[in-house]
């Protein structure tokens, strides 16, 4: 009887038939599309993008960013598709670390699922995840706009601006009404 290694050489072959089977597996099982992009670091009045190939199969693309100061942020993504049935709808959504903050669903219009929305976020690390399922190879990508929040100094002078135009406004019609009375 041959022998491998101490082994029969029929209980050999099972053993790797068996270990490619299960190689097989688990590529079959690998054909999500998960990417992570990172960002890097967005300051104020700065933007980052990613753009991703997806194939079929569940979907998790997700974009890392970091802020050092307070922004107004805009967060986008578009699923490039005419085939309405090429995708099934998943989420936009964003976390700071593992706390989700917002999320929207992505919506068909046109040739393409979409979502977006604008939140104002603090200092912190911060991810964003476009999830669903694709049914055949799609393009994934989303962006990050961030723009600077006004200090409370701009805020004070932009309202006494304006109640300094209403008063002026105001003496004026008093001072027109007077030369119409008199």
């Amino acid at each position: 009887m041959d022998e491998l290694g101490g082994l029969p050489m029929k209980h050999f072959a099972t053993k790797i038939a068996a270990g490619a089977a299960v190689a097989l597996g688990v590529s079959l099982l690998s054909t999500s599309a998960f990417a992570v992009t990172a960002l890097g670091n967005l300051d104020p009045d700065n933007a980052g993008s990613f753009n991703e190939t997806v194939t079929a199969g569940p979907v998790d693309v997700e974009a890392t960013f970091d802020l050092t100061m307070e922004a107004i942020t805009a967060l986008s993504a578009t699923i490039s598709t005419s085939l309405k049935s090429a995708y099934t709808a998943g989420d936009l959504e964003l976390f700071e670390g593992a706390t989700e903050i917002a999320f929207e669903p992505l919506t068909f219009a046109a040739s393409a699922y979409t979502s977006s929305f604008t939140e104002t976020l603090g200092p912190g690390d911060y991810t964003v995840i476009i999830t669903g399922t694709a049914h055949r190879t799609l393009g994934v990508g989303g962006t990050v706009t961030t723009s600077s929040v006004p200090e409370p100094s701009t805020w004070a002078m932009l309202t006494l601006g304006f109640a300094g135009l209403g008063y002026a406004a105001f003496r004026r019609r008093k001072t027109n009404m007077s030369m119409i009375a008199g």
